[in-house]
């Protein structure tokens, strides 16, 4: 059952994931993370800079599902 539980919120994610991804190019970059935060979290330009740098563990200025899953888990999960 918690397999069943993990593998559907995974989809949940990814389903996030994709719909910043405006390009669908399989990462986030500073403008696409802007323009959801921006408008979902009323987030300042600093604060999705800090984020993106902070959760872009190997620093090539976008995130992949994987850093996006531990951005989301640690700063917007309900």
């Amino acid at each position: 059952m918690h397999y069943k539980v993990i593998a559907s919120r995974i989809r949940e994610l990814k389903k996030i994931f994709n719909q910043v991804d405006d390009d669908g190019n399989g990462y986030i970059t500073l403008d696409e993370a802007r323009q959801a935060l921006q408008e979902e979290r009323n987030l300042s330009q600093d604060e999705i800079e800090n984020l993106l740098r902070l959760f872009d563990a190997d620093g090539n200025g976008t995130l992949e599902f994987d850093e996006f899953v531990k951005l989301w888990n640690a700063r917007f999960a309900e």
